[in-house]
C-alpha cells in the first residue's frame, strides 16, 4: 500500500497566511503553496494506521525537516512499531539535483519511492516535488471543508507518478485534496483533509488526513504533536559514520 502523503511539507508543517489576497491562476497558485511550505525548521510527532485494519497495528514516526528554496531536508525516525523503532532516514534535495536519501540504525537504505518502516510511506511523499513539475494546469474548481478551492493538475516529473490532480484553497494556500496518476491514467493514491487547524495569523494546518490506495484501502493519519519554525539542531541531518549507503 502506498502513502501519498503531501505532508504536506506544505499542509502539516508550514502552511498558508490567508490574510494576504491568494492568486488563482495554476502556475501562481501552486508557487503560492510552495512559497508557504517554507521554513527555517518544523517538526511533528505522526499517526498511521489502517482504517479497517487491526487496531493494534500502528506506526508512529518523529518527522523534522528545513524546507527553503533550493534546498530540503528531512529526518524520519521510526518511534513505532517495536521493530522499527530507531530507524532513521535521512533525506536531501539540493537545487534541480537528484535527492539523495540513506538510514542508520538499522536496515538498508530505501529508495525514494520505497516504503519506510513497512507503512508504505515513502520519501519521495514527504518532498512535494509536484509542485517543481513543469506543466501546471487549471482544469476545474470545487468546494471542500466549505472552502472554494481550484483544481490544478500537475504533470512533467518523472517516476511512478505522472500526475497530480491537487484540489487547492486560494484562501488556506493549502491543497485539501490531492489525486496521484500512473502514465496509463490509473489512480494510484488520494488525499483528503479531514479537519484544519487555524493558526493566530489566520493560517490553515491540516491535522487529519484520509489516504486511500488504488484497492480503497484506507489509512488514517493524524499529527498528534509538533511545531513549525522550530528550532533545530544544527547537526540533526548529520549522518553517523555507520549509516548505511546513499542513493
Amino acid at each position: 500500500m502506498r502513502l501519498r502523503l503531501l505532508l504536506f511539507c506544505a499542509a502539516l508543517c508550514g502552511t498558508a497566511h490567508a490574510a494576504t489576497p491568494a492568486p488563482d491562476g495554476a502556475q501562481a497558485l501552486v508557487d503560492a503553496v510552495a512559497q508557504a511550505a517554507y521554513s527555517s525548521g518544523f517538526r511533528l510527532h505522526a499517526e498511521l494506521s489502517l482504517a479497517d485494519g487491526d487496531p493494534q497495528q500502528i506506526w508512529r514516526m518523529f518527522i523534522a525537516g528545513i524546507n527553503q528554496p533550493g534546498q530540503q531536508q528531512l529526518l524520519i525516525r521510526a518511534l513505532l512499531p517495536k521493530a522499527y523503532s530507531g530507524r532513521t532516514v535521512i533525506v536531501h534535495r539540493d537545487g534541480s539535483q537528484p535527492a539523495s536519501i540513506a538510514s542508520y540504525g538499522g536496515g538498508d537504505a530505501p529508495g525514494l519511492h520505497d516504503s519506510l518502516f513497512g507503512s508504505g510511506l515513502s520519501a519521495w511523499d514527504l518532498l512535494g516535488a509536484w509542485w517543481r513539475w513543469p506543466a501546471q494546469q487549471r482544469v476545474g474548481s470545487d468546494k471542500l471543508l466549505g472552502k472554494d478551492c481550484v483544481v490544478v493538475d500537475s504533470s512533467g516529473g518523472s517516476g511512478p507518478v505522472a500526475r497530480v490532480r491537487s484540489c487547492i484553497s486560494p484562501q488556506l494556500r493549502m491543497p485539501l485534496r490531492l489525486e496521484f496518476f500512473d502514465a496509463a491514467g490509473r489512480r494510484l493514491q488520494g488525499i483528503d483533509v479531514l479537519s484544519v487547524k487555524r493558526r493566530r495569523d489566520g493560517s490553515g494546518m491540516a491535522s487529519a488526513l484520509n489516504l486511500t490506495d488504488a484497492q480503497g484501502r484506507i489509512t488514517a493519519f493524524k499529527v498528534y504533536s509538533g511545531s513549525d519554525h522550530a528550532e533545530l539542531p544544527p547537526d540533526l541531518f548529520d549522518l553517523p559514520e555507520h549509516a548505511d549507503g546513499q542513493r
